[in-house]
């Protein structure tokens, strides 16, 4: 298509950008295939995947969650279970003879215990925004960081490794 178009051979990679009052397309081309297509819109504040350093505001037992200040208008709201990355977090169900509900409930109380007293008010944390802020909530957030590559996936603090789903062949994905 290109060298119908243009008259020459498509080079290796390509970037075609086309950008507009209400919005910016980005297309990512290789040897002539499309293999990215992005759209940017001004109106929209995209913060979802952004990583921010903040403070502790307040933790709130009864909802099992944390409030932290990322500089924004509302705090971001994280989940007790979300502040410690997944590799350290790995809770057993070796305890036997209880009820579900009260094991689930002695699980609470131990991890609302770590929380404490490994994130007091006031202390820094880094997280990753989750999903945005929606009407007269903040942002959700988690520790468990995740930073795409383009083959690789970085997961900080989790001994798994992420590979990209575009390397479909086995071989190369080992």
């Amino acid at each position: 298509l290109l060298q119908t178009l243009f008259g020459r051979k498509p080079v290796k990679n390509q970037i075609i950008i086309n950008a507009e009052r209400l919005e910016t397309r980005v297309a990512v081309l290789q040897d002539g295939e499309l293999t990215d297509f992005f759209i940017e819109r001004p109106s929209e504040d995209r913060i979802v995947g952004s990583v921010f350093k903040g403070r502790i505001q307040n933790l709130e037992d009864s909802l099992q969650a944390a409030f932290i200040d990322i500089g924004l208008k509302k705090n971001a709201f994280i989940h007790y279970w979300d502040m410690i990355p997944e590799d350290s977090l790995r809770l057993e169900a070796a305890e036997g003879g209880d009820s579900d509900a009260s094991r689930q409930q002695r699980r609470n109380r131990q991890l609302a215990a770590e929380i404490q007293q490994r994130f007091p008010i006031g202390s820094e944390i880094v997280v990753q925004v989750t999903k945005g802020p929606i009407g007269t909530k903040g942002p959700r957030v988690s520790a468990n960081l995740s930073i795409a590559g383009r083959y690789l996936v970085l997961l900080p603090g989790s001994s798994l490794k992420g590979v990209s789903r575009r390397i479909e062949q086995r071989e190369e994905r080992e």
